[in-house]
Parts: C-alpha cells; structure tokens; sequence
C-alpha cells in the first residue's frame, strides 16, 4: 500500500508540473523598428556672400561666385542625389550658372561634394540706373534614392548682390580739330569798313543758302525765311550749340570779305570760321574770325576773292548759350 500510494503522488506532482508549465505565457516578440528620418539641408563654404558690382555707360560689371554643399543629418545605407536650382530676381535663371547642379551624398556619408555659383552676365540689370541689392538664391530642387531621406525645406543659401547707382561720367572732352592751313588769301577782322569798300544784303535773296545747325540739341529757327536771306524779319537762331551756312552766289563774285550782325553782343559767336569753293563740295580754309562779343564786324580778305560759294561754320558759342545770325552781306571795293 505504502508502494502504490508513493506512485500516486508521483504521478500527481509529474502531471500538475505539465499543468503549471503550459499556463505560462510566451515571451513577445519586439515589433520591427521604423526608419529614422533623415534630412537634407545646404551649408555655405564661403566665409562672405556680399559681392558689389559696378555700373557705368558700358554696362553693368562684376562676377558672383560662391560656394556650397548638401549635407545629410545622419548617414543612411543607399546613395541619395541631390538636385539644385537657382534663382534672382531681375535676372534669367539660364545666367546663373551652378557647377555641377546635382550631387550624390555616398552611402554611409553626410557631405556632398562642393558646388559653385556663379553669374558674371548683368546685362538685364543695366536699364536700373538707381544702386538696388538682389539675392542669388540656391535651394534644394528634388532628391532621391533613400526612402527615408527629405529635404529640409528652410535650407537656402542666399548671396547678396549690391549694385552701385550707374555712373554716367563726365564725356571726355574731345580732341580739337587740327586748325587748317590757310591758302594764298588770308582773312582778318575788322570793326569798321575803310575808305574804298562799301557792303550790300540786298542781294542775299537771290542766292542759295543751305542753313544747318552744329553741336548742340536745339532746332534752328526760321531756317527757311529769316533776315540772312532776306526772305524773312526774322533772324536765324538757336536755343544752344551753333548755326553754320553755305551760300551759292548762282555767279563768280570778287570779294574783298564779308558782313556779319548779330542780335547783341551776347547772341553772337566769339569765332567762326571762313572757307570758298569753286564747285559747292571740296571747301578750301581762309581763316578764322575771333570776334570775341561784338555784335558787328567784318572779315576782310588779304586780297579779292573771286568765288561763287562761301561757308560760314561758328566754331565758339555765345555768352549766354542762345546764339543767333542776323545780317550776312558781302564786302566789294567801290569801283
């Protein structure tokens, strides 16, 4: 009994270990884990990115160039490239030039290799005369080749560009023409007409003139009918520069010099000068007439010229600016 009874609680303690040990739980299984997010952003190598450019008659000078990189927050296992753009106001995007304009941040790396901006043409720029600031802007275009890998889309290098206000400068005075030797006849100035000689206009309706203005952006007034060709009660005048004119007499004249009036003394130019022709195109140089301001004189000629043309060509302005021509007449000796 003793024996069987000893059985018994064998068996029971052997079947209730089964019983205990099924009841406990498995252990749980670690869920898999979410890839970390990573981010993209774009980091200046350049310790400045102010650039000033200069503008004047020709244009609108200077060269921007500055320097960056993509970098990932955190290396991942796959290639990720990076696509750039640019942009700044007032100016094509096609000017702006970036070197190479996409990167490849390599797996297992956070840094891409460099990139340049860079934009030398401003020509669009050039009608802005006023000193005005631009930005050159560079951002994150696309990225791809991780799934877990973004842009941040606050990432931007911005390059400040400070154009100075268009210089106009002072145009630089020109060369004066080479005085032409004068020929056989010479001319000189004269106050008063000397015994001998007497001077007409009467005549000037009959003759050609061609009337054309010189220097200057004023209009000549009263071209057609005016006081030198008698065909006006006008006289010949501008606002600015000077007025010159080519007369055809229609016939040879023999000439001992010219008349010249002016409205006032400070109407009138302080020199002109005096040329003939034989034919109306190829002119031959007398001389010059230094007048200074007077109002009426004459320039006399060294001997008689004998002459169908005459051009007059002022070659100093007047006193105050306006400048005018009122009389012109022809000197002869009393026969």
């Amino acid at each position: 009994m003793r024996i069987t009874r000893s059985i018994i609680l064998t068996l029971a303690c052997a079947v209730s270990g089964v019983i205990f040990s099924s009841c406990e739980k498995e252990p749980s299984k670690t869920p898999e884990e979410t890839p970390k997010q990573e981010t993209v952003s774009l980091k200046s190598t350049d310790n400045s990115q102010g650039f000033t450019l200069t503008h004047d008659k020709d244009g609108v000078h200077g060269t921007v160039e500055f320097n960056l990189t993509a970098k990932l927050s955190n290396p991942v296992k796959e290639d990720v490239t990076i696509k750039l753009s640019a942009s700044c106001a007032g100016i094509s995007s096609s000017k702006i030039t970036l070197t190479p304009a996409e990167v490849k941040i390599k797996a297992g790396e956070t840094s891409s290799p460099s990139v340049k901006a860079s934009i030398s043409d401003w020509s669009e720029v050039a009608g802005t005369e006023e000193e005005k600031a631009y930005s050159v802007i560079v951002k994150i275009a696309s990225i791809s080749g991780a799934e877990n890998v973004s842009a941040d889309t606050k990432s931007t290098i911005t390059a400040t560009v400070n154009k100075d206000a268009k210089d106009n400068g002072s145009e630089p005075e020109p060369e004066p023409e080479p005085e032409p030797e004068p020929g056989e006849i010479t001319v000189s100035l004269a106050t008063t007409l000397g015994d001998g000689y007497n001077y007409r206009t009467d005549e000037n309706v009959n003759f050609k003139f061609k009337f054309y203005p010189k220097d200057g952006t004023s209009e000549l007034e009263n071209p057609d009918a005016n006081t030198v060709n008698g065909k006006g009660d006008q006289d010949l005048a501008r606002n600015d520069g000077l007025i010159c004119f080519e007369v055809d007499f229609n016939e040879t004249k023999n000439l001992s010099g010219l008349y010249f009036q002016h409205w006032g003394n400070v109407y009138c130019p302080q020199a002109s000068k005096i040329y003939y022709s034989d034919n109306g195109t190829d002119w031959k140089y007398i001389g010059t007439i230094e007048n200074g301001t007077r109002d009426t004189y004459y320039a006399i000629f060294s001997e008689t010229l004998s002459t169908r043309y005459i051009k007059y060509e002022m070659t100093m302005p007047s006193a105050n600016g306006r400048i005018d021509i009122k009389y012109f007449g022809l000197v002869y000796r009393n026969e």
